[in-house]
């Protein structure tokens, strides 16, 4: 369908519905790739998904980020991290760390200061309350005896961040890093 063509929405499992090369940035919801001279974009859908979409990989490079009120000093707050475009908490398998746990979450953060503290939650913070990422299956249609595509028939972003109760060891991480 012609209006699912460049709509910022994976519909085609080969992402062909959303090729940069013909998409330019038309799309609200798409996800603009560096400073190039000639727009670039990607859907939402692709961001932080383990394959390169941008040409210098930027789609890939801010997948783990801290949440925290506006107004809290830099370096502090809950990790949260983004796949298939969509934030989230990560889940952490015990809710205490050690140093060098947290040192190398710091780290991951882009922090190379070495200094790194477990704080409680922040005051004011919302929680991301989504622990867990929900994605929408493609199906296989049939168009020929030889030929067979995987689309999705939705509007909606591919992924979809939901609390998973069920989920076992599975806790937040309220951080200070330097």
């Amino acid at each position: 369908m012609p209006s699912r063509l460049c709509d910022g929405i994976l519909h085609c499992d080969d992402r062909s519905d959303e090729d940069p090369m013909f998409c330019k940035c038309f799309a609200k919801n798409t996800y603009k790739c560096g400073n190039f001279r000639v727009d670039h974009c990607v859907p939402q859908d692709t961001v932080c998904d383990g394959v390169r979409d941008c040409p210098n990989g930027e789609d890939e490079q801010t997948c783990i980020a801290l949440n925290a009120p506006q107004g809290t000093p830099h370096g502090i707050g809950q990790v949260i991290v983004r796949s298939h475009g969509v934030w989230h908490s990560k889940c952490y398998p015990t809710q205490n760390h050690t140093k060098s746990e947290l040192e190398a979450i710091c780290a991951e953060l882009g922090f190379i200061s070495g200094h790194a503290k477990q704080i409680h939650q922040i005051e004011d913070l919302t929680v991301h309350p989504h622990n867990n990422l929900v994605l929408d299956s493609f199906t296989n249609v049939i168009l020929n005896n030889n030929t067979i595509i995987k689309m999705r028939n939705t509007h909606e972003p591919m992924a979809k961040a939901v609390y998973d109760k069920e989920l076992q060891d599975c806790y937040p991480v309220f951080i200070e890093c330097l």
